[in-house]
């Protein structure tokens, strides 16, 4: 058990007090114990290890509410020859560009660096629009076990797009199809507790008419579908 303390603590309870001038945060493993003044905790649990906040700001984590994965290891990045003058062509030479370059390593590696500088700005939950072209099966799948690694909890899903033609814009809707239903199946009664609903699906359908065909291709969905919530303190 941690006594992290000699802080400024915001808790942002709208039923109790929001904010200690001499704060504490109990904790033990990944559950928070209790919140409060610093004098009433160390006195309550004197047997809790001591972190010294140093006089900083204690205070819920961060919500990353739109990310994107892809361009984690962009920054600084110039490539040659690619002067945009609108929204238009920053997308197209730059990061679709970018994204038909990234393989699944690749966006393992971009997950990785990502959620490293998360950890490091206090931000502990992540939405994220993840594109790779290049490789699109199993890139979801890849993010997650690099969430679970670190601890951030994600809220993921994958740019369904024809830009680079009809198959890929199939294997984009497919994963988003494989992803919520591995999520789903892989949800066990205490999981629930740390899930959050993502959407309800019932049925996703692509229309694949790009040259006046008629097929359809159907995936079809558990429903309620729901993405894990890794625990993180």
């Amino acid at each position: 058990m941690y006594l992290l303390t000699n802080g400024r603590l915001i808790t942002r309870d709208p039923d109790a007090k929001g904010y200690y001038e001499k704060g504490g945060v109990v904790f033990e493993g990944t559950k928070i114990v209790e919140v409060g003044e610093e004098a009433a905790l160390r006195a309550k649990y004197p047997q809790a290890e001591i972190i010294d906040a140093k006089g900083n700001v204690i205070m819920p984590a961060f919500i990353n509410a739109h990310t994107h994965i892809y361009s984690a290891l962009a920054r600084g990045l110039s490539i040659v020859g690619n002067n945009p003058t609108n929204f238009y062509e920053v997308l197209d030479g730059t990061w679709w560009a970018m994204d038909r370059k990234l393989t699944l390593e690749g966006t393992r590696a971009s997950a990785d660096a990502l959620y490293i500088d998360c950890i490091k700005q206090g931000v502990t939950t992540i939405f994220d629009h993840h594109a790779s072209f290049c490789e699109i099966p199993g890139s979801l799948f890849q993010i997650g076990e690099s969430a679970k690694k670190f601890g951030v909890r994600s809220c993921l899903c994958y740019e369904v797009s024809d830009r680079d033609g009809e198959e890929k814009s199939i294997q984009a809707v497919k994963e988003n199809a494989d992803w919520i239903t591995y999520c789903q199946e892989h949800e066990g009664p205490d999981a629930r507790r740390d899930v959050r609903r993502t959407r309800a699906v019932h049925h996703l359908r692509q229309d694949l008419r790009p040259h006046g065909g008629s097929e359809q291709r159907s995936y079809r969905l558990p429903h309620p579908c729901f993405r894990r919530h890794e625990r993180c303190v």
